[in-house]
């Protein structure tokens, strides 16, 4: 896979694994946004009408997880790279959370008023925020395996992953860990992820793209709190969708409690992990559509 480093050489591949057909015209390309501070973040567009679809990806993944879901959708989309992530700015003082990414996202011009913004883990608590900061940024809010009343441990999976190396002699020792560590529905999926997810180094190693690695080494495991979420959440004044997989971060009685306290919510499951999209992304699009 180091042959090309063509972003979307391997759009075709996931879309036959995924027996999705790929529309022609509704093509990918880098585009990028300024904020208020100058910094830039960068995404994906896919197709040239008014984006339908606003995509935040989950801590220490980028754009590219949300690719099949898009294929499926065949829809014009915007799928982020968060800041700190894929090809965006790093923030110096290294604040990712859902309110500072809201508040660097709050002003940026996306030129579209979206059927949907749709987010998943990290995107999906910054998701909530943004869409209460911005009542008029989409008509809908789709909250991928997260929940502001969620409970991990200092020391879960995705955390210990990402405080292993910083750099790796090959892609496949990158692809051996995640799989070592239960990620991805196929090596070959993790070996897209990885692809996109990495970059070589001067002296021929790789490393990860996203900042979150280097600072899973250098910072003290805390317990995160997401529990000021929920005000945001019961602001909203749009429909809200969760959407959970049966073997996520997201409980069966945690997705009741999200559904209690946000009035116009639904919540659906289905059957994969915390990264729905990569794993069940026909799936999730049908409910999209369908809501």
């Amino acid at each position: 896979m180091d042959a090309t480093t063509d972003e979307f050489s391997l759009l075709d591949e996931e879309a036959r694994e995924h027996h999705i057909t790929r529309d022609s015209r509704l093509l990918p390309r880098r585009v990028a946004f300024m904020t208020s501070s100058g910094a830039t973040v960068s995404a994906i567009q896919w197709g040239d009408a008014k984006p339908e679809y606003l995509f935040l990806h989950g801590s220490g993944l980028n754009a590219h997880t949300w690719d099949a879901v898009i294929m499926a959708l065949n829809a014009p989309a915007i799928a982020l790279d968060l800041p700190g992530h894929g090809q965006s700015d790093w923030h110096e003082d290294a604040d990712y959370s859902p309110r500072r990414l809201a508040e660097v996202l709050e002003h940026v011009d996306f030129g579209s008023h979206f059927r949907w913004i749709v987010g998943q883990s990290l995107g999906g608590l910054t998701a909530i925020t943004l869409a209460a900061r911005r009542p008029k940024l989409a008509m809908r809010c789709c909250v991928v395996d997260i929940s502001p009343g969620l409970v991990l441990p200092p020391n879960n999976v995705v955390r210990e992953f990402l405080a292993g190396p910083t750099s790796f002699d090959t892609r496949d020792a990158i692809v051996d860990r995640a799989l070592s560590f239960g990620f991805g529905p196929s090596r070959r999926a993790v070996e897209r992820g990885v692809f996109h997810n990495t970059k070589r180094n001067n002296d021929g190693t790789y490393s990860w793209l996203h900042h979150m690695a280097h600072l899973a080494v250098t910072s003290p495991a805390q317990q995160p709190d997401f529990s000021s979420i929920w005000a945001p959440l019961g602001e909203l004044q749009i429909p809200v969708m969760l959407v959970r997989g049966e073997h996520g971060f997201v409980s069966e009685p945690a997705a009741g409690e999200f559904v209690h306290r946000c009035t116009s919510a639904t919540s659906h499951v289905l059957p994969c992990g915390h990264n729905v999209q990569e794993e069940q992304p026909v799936a999730l699009a049908r409910l999209l559509v369908g809501h």
